[in-house]
């Protein structure tokens, strides 16, 4: 059985509007001092029923990160 590893997962999202909405999940090993993807949703696909924001917050509660930066524009 091969052992799994599980890093500190941080969450990106990016504010671009409806179609242009984005969120990345990266995996940050500390004993390695290595970052990857592990994921992108570009957009984020809703739900029936789900209003933007919804899915969004669904999103990011699935993947839960320690931490997580915004990019929106001003």
């Amino acid at each position: 059985m091969t052992p799994t590893l599980k890093g500190d997962r941080y969450v990106g999202v990016e504010l671009g509007g409806s179609r242009r909405t984005a969120v990345v999940a990266l995996d940050y090993f500390a004993s390695e001092r290595k970052a990857f993807i592990s994921s992108i949703q570009s957009p984020p696909q809703a739900e029936e029923g789900e209003t933007a924001d919804d899915t969004l917050i669904r999103v990011v509660n699935e993947l839960e990160p320690l931490g997580m930066g915004v990019d929106a524009p001003l």
